[in-house]
């Protein structure tokens, strides 16, 4: 549940019996929703199916219905595998977690005018980019996810004029913060991710200290 402090600071853990999906109903949104969607295909495969990053296409919203099933399948696969592993959150499942550190940070700072998709597309470049000045992530491992989703038109940077003074507070009432310090879950490869990673001075590569050029252009 969000709060207005924060996105899913209350929430209860309750297996559901049954999840349904109709690839049909999802082809009568909007392109921009189904877009937005595709933020979540594109972490899923970062954090366990590297093969699946290849079936994020541009314009995937006019390939056939059973094509849309086969990508959603193995995002989906990539969930309940580590929610399987992981039913309460104490260890690898916070991998689910990729690119929403920051994502909900900016979709709380922008008032939600930001849509989640495009928030977490946000927060996937840029705790990217961490991991790789960590040297935690293999070298261009951010072009290459940043590549994708300019691919899916999703967008890659903070938008002009949101404050990142804003953003910074409320990653800090972040539900992945404990004791004071703010965990990330952090992309080592395309299909790995390290988990409970704590960052110092994080807030830097928010306030625009650090900034990294890619294809040109500047991402924050």
């Amino acid at each position: 549940m969000d709060l207005p402090q924060g996105k899913n600071l209350v929430g209860a853990i309750h297996p559901p019996l049954l999840v349904l999906i109709d690839p049909e109903v999802l082809l009568t949104l909007p392109q921009v929703e189904f877009t937005n969607g595709m933020a979540e295909v594109v972490k899923h495969a970062v954090i366990g199916d590297p093969d699946l990053m290849d079936q994020c296409r541009e314009r995937v919203i006019h390939y056939p219905s059973h094509e849309i099933s086969s990508f959603l399948s193995r995002a989906i696969g990539v969930k309940v595998k580590l929610i399987e592993a992981d039913p309460f959150e104490s260890g690898i499942r916070a991998a689910l977690n990729y690119g929403h550190t920051v994502g909900h940070g900016v979709e709380l700072a922008s008032g939600f005018k930001c849509r989640h998709g495009e928030s977490i597309s946000i927060g996937m470049v840029i705790e990217a980019q961490i991991s790789e000045s960590l040297g935690m992530a293999r070298k261009g491992l951010t072009w290459k996810i940043t590549a994708k989703l300019k691919d899916l038109q999703l967008p890659i940077a903070i938008p002009e004029g949101l404050d990142r003074h804003t953003i910074i507070q409320a990653m800090k009432r972040d539900k992945k913060a404990m004791g004071g310090k703010l965990r990330f879950a952090l992309p080592v490869r395309i299909g790995e991710v390290r988990v409970g990673v704590e960052v110092e001075e994080w807030e830097a590569y928010l306030e625009g200290d650090r900034q990294m050029f890619i294809d040109g252009s500047v991402l924050f």
